[in-house]
């Protein structure tokens, strides 16, 4: 029923922390993207909000955005990744891919087929020596701007972040009784080149996979 791939994902640019290390924006944090309606057996924001703060390191300007820690080690949430890979798969899906009448859009596809191993959580985040990164790189500072309902407003953010890093993703892809994947590489590929099996992305980086038996 499923396929199982690895996918290496290779940031061709730097990698930045997002979780806040202010206690008191942890819960806002986590209150701005949960869901309408919370899944079945999943943690409750509590609970969440706990598990933040215990990956996070002791000694940190309470103002950075940072990365999550597991035994010294810099890592991330493998449920993340598979959240990131739906808003590509929606943004492909409308721009690149198509649809063909009476069938799922290729974005419902992913969404519906794609799934990542539950019995893994935490993902390492790796350097080009394929060891797990201990610390970030450094920290930069940015500044975002935001439109409120009394106008825009701006402030300066400060990220961790690592560079050379990359992260190996375990996926799920569900096949159907005759083992053909329900969703296939050249559904997302051009015309021109339906055999490639190289993605890169300018702006993030490159991502390469194999069939994982």
């Amino acid at each position: 029923m499923w396929a199982k791939f690895e996918v290496e994902l290779n940031f061709l640019t730097k990698l930045c922390g997002s979780v806040p290390s202010d206690p008191g924006m942890v819960k806002k944090w986590l209150d701005a993207r949960k869901p309408a309606n919370r899944p079945p057996d999943s943690k409750s924001i509590t609970e969440v909000a706990e598990e933040v703060m215990d990956s996070q390191p002791e000694e940190i300007e309470s103002s950075t955005l940072i990365f999550q820690r597991q035994e010294s080690g810099l890592v991330v949430r493998l449920a993340t990744i598979r959240a990131h890979l739906k808003d590509c798969a929606r943004t492909l899906s409308r721009l690149w891919v198509g649809k063909i009448e009476k069938e799922a859009s290729f974005a419902v596809k992913v969404l519906n087929c794609v799934y990542y191993d539950p019995r893994v959580y935490w993902l390492p985040i790796i350097g080009q020596d394929d060891k797990q990164m201990r610390e970030p790189t450094g920290t930069l500072d940015k500044a975002v701007h935001a439109m409120t309902p009394r106008g825009m407003i701006s402030a300066l953010k400060t990220y961790e972040f690592v560079e050379g890093a990359r992260l190996r993703v375990p996926l799920l892809v569900m096949t159907a009784k005759s083992g053909r994947l329900s969703i296939s590489e050249d559904e997302a590929m051009p015309a021109k080149d339906p055999t490639a099996k190289d993605v890169t992305s300018p702006a993030s980086g490159a991502s390469t996979y194999k069939a994982m038996k």
